[in-house]
């Protein structure tokens, strides 16, 4: 029902919403990367990274670079 109702899974879902704030909180803040896995739910800073470039296309310290 959840993916009929979204397009996708539950999982899935969460993890676009992890992305998202990742990527404001990169904008917005100067918190140290691993800190920020923490704050948007990720166990450690290498799931993050991975994660966060299969879905972005760079790791999050470029994806950082590039907003400045």
């Amino acid at each position: 029902v959840f993916k009929r109702a979204t397009g996708v899974s539950p999982h899935q879902f969460v993890l676009n919403r992890r992305i998202e704030r990742a990527k404001n909180l990169l904008r917005e803040s100067k918190v140290q990367l691993s800190e920020l896995a923490l704050e948007v739910g990720f166990a450690n800073q290498s799931h993050f990274g991975a994660t966060f470039r299969r879905a972005v296309g760079m790791t999050p310290h470029r994806y950082r670079m590039t907003l400045r």
